[in-house]
């Protein structure tokens, strides 16, 4: 199978770079200095200032063999990052955030690496980790644009790079580099194109969770309001279908009137009763008088989130999660849910130390500062059993030769996957399996991953790897990536002035 690659995305153009030498200056573009851009650039290039054109990035999905995707990861600096001071939070049992669960991303890389600082021993690193990798962060789902949850696969330090505050219309901010991509309506685009063109970005819409003590009871329907006995209590206690229980008994004698019983809210909101100095909760008591027994495993479920509305029509008997759902939806809409602010000014650009997650799928984000960005842009396959089995082929070899690789990459997966299954069977543990047992595959194996590069490391990356003594396959991906660019026709300054330094 054939290398391969596709421009999944850009951001920047020649003017992006020009006006980042100008910045000093000034950023107005009249048509008088609109002309000036190619000299300025072929000046920059040729005197070695290239930070400018690290203000733009490329995306690529590239499917290529083991050994050219080394010489892709040895060139892929300049990755979009976060500054280490921003806070992601971590979920609870019940699917909510909490105070308690906030992180910074610096602090968590500390803890992912070397546990807790008291402890500091290998045990405590990988019982750390164990932890974090257990944890959930809360991801979009880009079918439904609700919010759900991912979980930690790396914690990546990519150095020092020059961050700036976003600060959006909502009150919220992050701070992290221009090239981030960031969800949009339009799709994953980086947070500076964002800022320059106006164009807003999904926030997690902020949702107070119904608290059951600021909640009301509803009005009782006496008309169609109507009473059963409590299952096992016949003859002494009623339950209505809305909610109310009566008795028939006045201090421990029997009444021919029966009274109604005082209800308790107690700390969950719930409001119970008191039967013969036994507490029952009241929606237990309804729905085993009007929907039948809990069976195993069920809970019981507020449909409207008000656990002081205990009318029949309320309550169902359900799932954990359809009960954690409950309170997730609002008048038949997610509850948990976004929204697109615009990004209203950048602020305090400064050099720090940045940071990323790489997160499981299927959708590779998550939310920091509340805001939806994307992970590392790269997914790991370490603990996954790659079923694909794909191998790269040189095109240029004898035909004899292409079907000896053939043949030996085919034995290669075929002893990987009985590998997997035979490590397992011995009783090494399931991930360890998974991961050890790619000593069997060649170098001829493909993989496929997604990659930036911001226009100074794709120079250097082009510069050496577009040359007629790199090694065919790498020379070759590095030639269609540039043709790629070249076709979008925004970087046609940029790609002429670092040829005219030799650049590429």
């Amino acid at each position: 199978m054939a290398n391969s690659v596709e421009l999944l995305g850009f951001y920047g153009s020649d003017e992006t770079h020009a006006l980042s030498a100008w910045t000093s200056t000034s950023r107005d573009l009249p048509e008088e200095k609109r002309k000036r851009i190619g000299p300025l650039l072929t000046q920059l290039a040729k005197d070695g200032h290239l930070t400018p054109f690290e203000k733009s990035s490329l995306h690529f999905l590239v499917t290529s063999d083991i050994a050219s995707h080394i010489h892709l990861l040895k060139h892929r600096i300049g990755v979009s990052c976060l500054a280490g001071s921003t806070s992601i939070q971590f979920l609870n049992t019940n699917g909510d955030t909490s105070p308690k669960s906030k992180i910074t991303i610096a602090d968590l890389w500390v803890r992912w690496n070397k546990g807790r600082p008291h402890q500091d021993t290998p045990s405590d690193k990988a019982y750390v980790r164990r932890r974090f990798q257990n944890a959930r962060l809360e991801s979009l789902d880009e079918g439904t644009l609700e919010i759900g949850n991912t979980k930690i696969v790396r914690v990546i330090h990519n150095g020092v790079r020059q961050v700036q505050t976003y600060c959006f219309g909502d009150g919220k901010h992050l701070r992290c580099t221009d090239d981030h991509l960031v969800f949009t309506e339009k799709g994953w685009q980086p947070i500076g194109l964002c800022f320059t063109h106006g164009i807003p970005v999904a926030v997690k819409k902020h949702v107070r969770k119904v608290f059951v003590d600021s909640a009301q009871q509803p009005e009782v329907d006496t008309e169609s309001e109507s009473w059963r006995p409590v299952r096992g209590y016949e003859g002494h206690y009623e339950v209505s279908n809305q909610g109310r229980v009566r008795s028939f008994f006045v201090n421990r004698y029997p009444s021919p009137t029966p009274t109604l019983k005082s209800l308790t809210e107690v700390p969950s909101g719930h409001l119970v009763v008191s039967l013969k100095r036994k507490r029952f909760l009241v929606h237990h008591l309804v729905l085993d008088a009007f929907v039948g027994s809990r069976q195993e495993g069920q809970q019981a479920r507020h449909l409207n989130n008000n656990a002081k509305d205990n009318r029949v029509e309320n309550l169902a008997w359900g799932t954990d999660k359809q009960n954690k759902d409950d309170w997730m939806r609002d008048h038949g809409r997610p509850r948990n849910r976004i929204r697109f602010v615009p990004i209203l000014k950048v602020e305090d650009q400064a050099f720090e130390e940045v940071f990323d997650l790489e997160v499981e799928g299927p959708y590779h984000n998550f939310t920091a500062n509340s805001v939806v960005v994307h992970n590392c842009n790269a997914e790991s396959a370490r603990y996954k059993e790659l079923k694909d089995d794909k191998a790269h082929v040189p095109s240029d070899w004898p035909k004899h030769l292409q079907e000896k690789l053939e043949a030996h990459t085919q034995e290669s997966f075929h002893l990987y996957h009985w590998a997997v299954r035979e490590l397992e069977i011995e009783g090494m543990p399931r991930k360890r399996a998974k991961e050890s047992a790619r000593f069997f595959l060649p170098y001829a194996n493909q993989i496929t991953c997604d990659v930036m590069f911001n226009w100074r490391s794709f120079a250097h990356f082009l510069g050496l790897r577009n040359k007629p003594d790199a090694q065919v396959e790498i020379r070759e991906l590095a030639a269609e990536m540039l043709r790629l660019i070249e076709a979008t026709g925004a970087f046609p300054l940029t790609i002429e002035a670092l040829r005219e330094a030799k650049a590429l």
